[in-house]
């Protein structure tokens, strides 16, 4: 019995494991399609360049319609826009195509008022984009209004879809809807080359100075600045300018992504002044210069 008792522990363990790891990845992989809906979108649409190209509609595509539904929001709030909801109450497509231009006529009218482009979310868009025959007149009038709602409206469509199947392919090239798929688990060579490129973004040439400062908890106001150590003439040396071990622990957690910088690509330990917490630090990788900063902290060394 006891044994039985074991047996279905482990297992009831293994299950809650592989749920957890499946929650994690699912995780990672949205947190992977914000940031390319962020750098591909969201950054020229939140942009007074009005030379660059945005796409005239973005689809969010997952079989949870929950999970869709966030992403739109998350879209929503990140955008710097007028925004206006068109709610689906079940009228024809044709109906629907006209209060949508209807729409789009009032936003090329809100851009001449004050500049701003309009992100217009459609309830239930995918409707209209069926392959079915009897919607092909809705379909070629879509092909046209999809072709200029940018360019012309100032407006970008957003939606979801929890099934392309059914819809119209021509409608859905990408020159006219850019598709993101929250459910497609992103590779982990991906998720690595986001995480570095988002810890890079954070790390800001100082002005009129040759450091670096390290914004190392995003939103908030926690950096460390960094320079070459030895008052800039060794390359080999990288200066934290700070005694907080957190802010410590974090250039040494992204010290392979810090020698990214050119500055600081022949860096192979980190000096800073004696940190607050030094017990939190590894040992073993630790030493004591000997040597003090102008204002008599010790300095210490730590070798990656």
């Amino acid at each position: 019995m006891e044994s039985i008792i074991k047996q279905e522990r482990i297992k009831s363990y293994a299950l809650e494991k592989a749920r957890l790891e499946q929650a994690a990845k699912k995780e990672l992989s949205a947190a992977c399609v914000k940031y390319q809906i962020n750098e591909e979108f969201l950054s020229a649409f939140n942009s007074d360049n009005k030379k660059v190209k945005i796409p005239d509609a973005l689809m969010i595509q997952s079989k949870s319609k929950e999970d869709a539904t966030e992403t739109l929001k998350w879209i929503v709030g990140k955008s710097n826009s007028n925004y206006i909801y068109i709610e689906d109450k079940n009228e024809s497509n044709y109906t629907r195509l006209d209060q949508i231009l209807t729409v789009l006529e009032e936003a090329e009218e809100n851009y001449k008022k004050n500049g701003k482009r309009t992100l217009v979310w459609v309830e239930n868009f995918d409707k209209l984009l069926s392959k079915d025959s009897d919607n092909e007149e809705v379909i070629g009038d879509l092909k046209d209004m999809l072709d200029k709602i940018s360019k012309q409206y100032k407006t970008t469509i957003i939606f979801s879809c929890n099934n392309t199947e059914n819809l119209n392919p021509i409608v859905l090239q990408p020159h006219r809807v850019k598709i993101y798929n929250i459910d497609k688990e992103a590779p982990l060579e991906e998720l690595q080359k986001i995480q570095n490129n988002y810890i890079l973004s954070n790390i800001q040439k100082i002005k009129n100075s040759d450091g670096y400062r390290f914004k190392y908890v995003p939103f908030e106001q926690n950096f460390v600045d960094l320079y070459l150590g030895d008052f800039s003439y060794s390359s080999n040396v990288l200066w934290v300018d700070s005694q907080n071990t957190e802010a410590i622990r974090a250039v040494i957690k992204n010290f392979d992504i810090i020698k990214m910088i050119p500055k600081f690509k022949n860096i192979k330990s980190i000096k800073f002044p004696r940190p607050n917490n030094i017990n939190e630090l590894d040992n073993n990788k630790l030493r004591c210069t000997g040597n003090i900063t102008i204002d008599g902290k010790v300095i210490y060394e730590y070798f990656v």
